[in-house]
């Protein structure tokens, strides 16, 4: 429901005097209102981005086999 009436990012993120959560906040609102087709390539390209940096991460703290598949 919140969704739909797009308010979302505020249920997320609700401390109003948080800095982080302000920037998050309206990060989350832009992707929310753009459309489907932008949404998908947006997620897709924000997706890889964090599993190589969770991959780095886990390389880094001596952890390598976790990232073998």
């Amino acid at each position: 429901m919140s969704l739909e009436k797009g308010n979302l990012q505020n249920l997320l993120f609700d401390e109003p005097y948080n800095i982080t959560h302000q920037m998050l906040r309206g990060l989350m609102g832009a992707f929310l209102k753009m459309d489907a087709v932008k949404q998908a390539l947006m997620s897709d390209l924000l997706r890889s981005r964090f599993l190589e940096f969770m991959k780095t991460g886990a390389k880094i703290a001596g952890m390598g086999n976790v990232t073998e598949f």
